[in-house]
């Protein structure tokens, strides 16, 4: 198991506020944002009578884009996103990161050009096993030899269009006491390099992205373990540790997955996808299909049943708006063709009080209706998994328990069933929620996959042999 340089807890340090070294404490832990607390903080008073009285309000508050410090034991501290909170004497220091390391620079924010980190799914992504071979002694062949041998696609490796290199490789860690033991593990760990820049960006390029990568794969979620950025350019080279609420701070070995777990509907590997090409398309769904791909990026399956139908269905809306428009005409258009029709009516001596309603109530911006963005999206799905999912729904199912079987379709019930919890009407019984949000969610997930150019191969198999419930 890989051992971190700054285990989490508190520890005795400096700050150094406006070129003073305060001595105070600071809490690095387990995804939480770093808190330190600076004891004999200097404080800003105010001077009057000619300079004889001094006086001051507390608390004061003060913000830092960067803070720097110092721990007992010779680490060196970069807090960025400061908050100080002085309350005559103590002060409260919240961060929303900390960096933590040897030979980090004395002045302005450290540049890195390799970040190097876990997060949670890497080894069901990572389409490759990291041991192919394992030899034990057997009586039968009077073998004395245990041997380990590595898969041969166990490191993988691509480039970025902007240049980065990104790498998925398995480490291990080896124990033996001589004569009685000896144990092998190995941990996943994607390290990404390129032109020097701020933790932050590295985060917001590679960590993050990931993690939310492979949560989708693996429909649960994801925490990002460690992250490590090192600086190999400069002289002398200086690496940190990323301490903020994002980060659990502890490292796992890859093990066999659960009996009970979804296999992954996105794999890398010799015949899967490149991980460079993956974070370029989840980034063009991020700017392309925004409420869409916040759903993909949080949602898991232990969600519980109404709360992920009230935010899937209208990220499905979402997708359709962003894809093919509020209607069939722009909204500038609807608004004439609508202004042109309350005209005619009134040319044609329609009373007065019915040109109010109709103005009042019918809609204003020309939208499709919800059951028809549904269906178009069903029919924008691969032959395969629309197949299967119109299977499934037509005639109506049973797991609807018989819930507003007098609408035309299961799209018109789903649009029906939104509508009813969002705004108040009659709620559908439970089993029809969760039926309708495994059907939305596969959709979604179907879509998605079309998004990353990823085959729905997977998806298709984990539905046919039951893995996967459509309802």
């Amino acid at each position: 198991m890989k051992k971190l340089p700054v285990e989490p807890g508190t520890y005795a340090c400096t700050f150094d506020i406006d070129g003073v070294s305060v001595s105070g404490e600071i809490s690095l832990e387990s995804g939480q944002r770093p808190r330190g607390t600076a004891f004999e903080m200097p404080a800003d008073w105010t001077a009057s009578d000619g300079g004889t009285v001094r006086h001051a309000d507390f608390p004061q508050s003060r913000r830092f884009d960067v803070l720097r410090g110092r721990l007992r034991s010779g680490h060196h501290l970069v807090l960025a996103g400061v908050s100080v909170r002085n309350h005559f004497n103590t002060a409260t220091i919240w961060a929303d990161m900390a960096l933590c390391g040897f030979g980090l620079p004395a002045d302005g924010e450290p540049y890195f050009d390799t970040v190097e980190f876990q997060v949670g799914g890497l080894t069901e992504l990572s389409g490759t096993w990291p041991l192919e071979k394992i030899q034990l002694p057997t009586p039968a062949t009077n073998e004395h030899v245990a041997s380990v041998s590595w898969h041969p696609d166990v490191k993988q490796q691509w480039q970025t269009d902007d240049g980065d290199s990104i790498a998925l490789d398995y480490t291990s860690t080896m124990r033996f006491e001589p004569g009685f033991a000896f144990h092998v593990t190995t941990q996943p760990t994607v390290t990404a390099s390129g032109t020097p820049r701020p933790a932050s960006e590295w985060i917001e390029a590679y960590v993050g992205p990931i993690a939310d990568i492979t949560a989708f794969a693996t429909a649960r979620q994801q925490p990002t373990c460690w992250v490590q950025l090192t600086s190999k350019t400069t002289k002398p080279h200086y690496a940190a540790q990323v301490f903020s609420a994002e980060i659990i701070q502890e490292p796992y070995t890859s093990r066999a997955p659960e009996p009970h777990a979804v296999a992954p509907v996105v794999r890398l590997g010799p015949e899967g996808a490149s991980l460079a090409t993956l974070l370029h398309r989840w980034r063009s769904m991020q700017q392309d299909y925004g409420t869409f791909f916040a759903y993909m990026a949080t949602a898991t399956l232990s969600m519980p049943y109404k709360q992920r139908f009230l935010a899937l269905v209208p990220a499905l809306e979402s997708y359709h708006t962003a894809k093919y428009g509020d209607g069939p005409q722009t909204r500038k258009e609807f608004t004439k063709t609508r202004r042109a029709v309350l005209r005619r009516l009134v040319d044609a001596e329609v009373p007065p009080d019915d040109v109010e309603w109709l103005n009042t109530w019918v809609n204003r911006i020309g939208s499709h209706p919800l059951n028809v963005r549904l269906r178009q999206l069903l029919a924008d799905l691969p032959d395969a998994l629309r197949q299967r999912l119109t299977a499934a729904t037509d005639p109506l199912p049973e797991s609807l328990g018989g819930w507003r079987s007098d609408l035309g379709d299961i799209w018109e019930i789903m649009g029906k069933a939104r509508n009813d919890l969002a705004h108040g009407g009659e709620h559908p019984p439970a089993q029809a929620v969760r039926a309708l949000t495994f059907l939305a969610h596969t959709m979604a997930v179907g879509l998605a996959l079309q998004q990353l150019e990823v085959p729905d191969t997977e998806l298709v198999r984990l539905i046919d042999d039951g893995s996967w419930a459509v309802l």
